[in-house]
């Protein structure tokens, strides 16, 4: 007999309490891993790096301890597989075959070295908090599914469908790893994607990052080292000038400039302070620089000065697919000429050719130039589908909530998944966190084990019902 949920709900809440312990230990052993993406090497027996191979490996004794089929793509991405009661014997993931598919990523952005009470990479449980890079984003949720299919394994719940839950390798730089399932396996007929918030993601803004440049030539600028990663706010940037000393103004005296702000997501810059923004000032107000360097950080400093987009003319509205965030990331001072990455994300049903050419001639008026822009384009889908609805009932009657489909700036696998929906365990809508506690790609990351409970249960109902579709 096929499962039905009344059937197994009652045994489900108890089977959850009793393996918080597992649910923990699992989290707290991905986060060990630093598997930061170094970008596509297609060339490589590891297209993402050794740190990313190392947990791929890692994932096989993991994954088969939950009674799940492993297997190794290449290390583009890992899978977890729950085979149905349908499926033959062997592991086929043919895109013919009727399937259930979740999708986690597995790589993180660099920890950086600013903020956390604890060594990134050390995990450890607090008052109901597991703390590690990569915890929340998405560590945390790949647990979630893969111990809703554990329970499925155990309980040899019968389904129609193999579920399948895949965690890749390059979420964070390139979305290689997505793209490669898409061309080799190709999408399911459900696809459910666990980086983002409950209920239901409907919609990802459009993406802009520009890397613009000038050249400034000025002797007395040493270095500038501001961000690690195209979509993280940096928390800290530093530079360093040669400064004129003593009463005849004669001796030269190196001066480092370190501007401290608070690190965010890029997409989610509310409540976050950039410190290339902050250190900009600074160095606009510094008289050893040329008058070319400080009207530059001058004028970094306007136009960034909100993350809005208003200072670049971008600034767009709407009530439900959001608003324009634009803020720089990464910046360095090499060979006499300043680099920075800006991250602009717009909302969806805007025109991205006419941020681009906006954004071009603001900056370009500020004396930088374009020296490329890599766009990732919107995505929407309709919240009114039976499918959205059907999830998004699903959660409020889980979580005795009134939360409705959204939109957001994050750029999640769904946007290259065709047919995939956002549907994952985050809390952006009630935002409690403890005191000196982070959200993904910030300092002290952390994710709320109840959250991560909660959506255990919400996705073991999720497979039961879509399975019965």
């Amino acid at each position: 007999m096929l499962a039905n949920w009344s059937e197994v709900e009652p045994s489900l809440d108890h089977w959850i309490d009793a393996h918080e312990g597992d649910l923990v230990n699992l989290v707290q052993e991905l986060v060990r891993y630093p598997s930061v993406s170094t970008g596509l090497h297609a060339d490589s027996r590891y297209p993402f790096g050794v740190a990313c191979a190392r947990l791929a490996d890692a994932s096989r004794e993991i994954v088969e301890g939950c009674g799940l089929a492993w297997q190794n793509h290449d290390y583009f991405a890992i899978s977890a597989t729950y085979r149905s009661s349908a499926g033959e014997a062997g592991h086929d993931e043919s895109p013919e075959r009727p399937r259930i598919a979740f999708y986690s990523h597995l790589d993180v952005v660099p920890a950086g070295s600013e903020g956390w009470d604890h060594p990134p990479f050390e995990p450890y449980e607090k008052d109901g908090w597991i703390y590690g890079r990569g915890s929340t984003d998405n560590k945390g949720p790949f647990a979630s599914v893969l111990l809703a299919l554990r329970f499925l394994a155990e309980q040899g719940v019968q389904l129609n469908h193999d579920v399948t839950l895949f965690g890749g390798f390059d979420e964070e730089v390139g979305m290689d790893d997505a793209k490669w399932i898409v061309e080799h396996i190709g999408p399911a007929r459900f696809n459910l994607v666990s980086d983002c918030s409950f209920p239901v993601c409907v919609a990802e803004k459009g993406i802009l990052e520009a890397h613009v440049s000038r050249r400034l030539d000025d002797p007395a600028l040493l270095s500038l080292d501001a961000g690690e990663a195209a979509n993280a706010i940096p928390a800290v940037a530093f530079a360093e000038v040669m400064q004129r000393k003593g009463a005849d103004n004669q001796r030269e005296c190196p001066v480092r400039h370190r501007a401290v702000g608070r690190a965010a997501h890029a997409a989610f810059p509310e409540g976050s302070e950039n410190a290339l923004v902050k250190l900009a000032g600074e160095l606009a107000a510094d008289e050893s620089l040329s008058t070319v360097s400080r009207d530059t950080f001058a004028a970094l400093s306007s136009l960034f000065a909100t993350h809005d987009g208003q200072g670049l003319g971008i600034a767009l509205q709407d009530d439900f697919l959001g608003s324009t965030t634009c803020v720089p990331t990464v910046a360095r001072y090499e060979n006499g000429v300043l680099r920075v990455l800006v991250n602009v994300r717009y909302p969806a049903a805007s025109d991205g050719g006419w941020v681009r050419e906006t954004f071009a001639k603001s900056m370009g008026d500020a004396g930088f130039e374009i020296d490329s822009v890599l766009e990732s384009p919107a995505r929407d889908v309709s919240k009114d589908s039976a499918l959205v609805q059907r999830l998004t009932n699903i959660v409020n009657e889980e979580l005795q909530s009134e939360l409705r489909p959204y939109s957001m700036g994050g750029a999640t696998h769904a946007r290259w998944i065709p047919g995939a929906l956002g549907f994952g365990p985050g809390r952006q809508f009630d935002g409690v966190f403890p005191p000196r506690t982070g959200s993904g790609h910030e300092a002290n990351e952390a994710v709320g084990l109840l959250h991560l409970e909660q959506a255990t249960k919400i996705y073991v109902r999720t497979i039961i019902e879509l399975d019965a579709l």
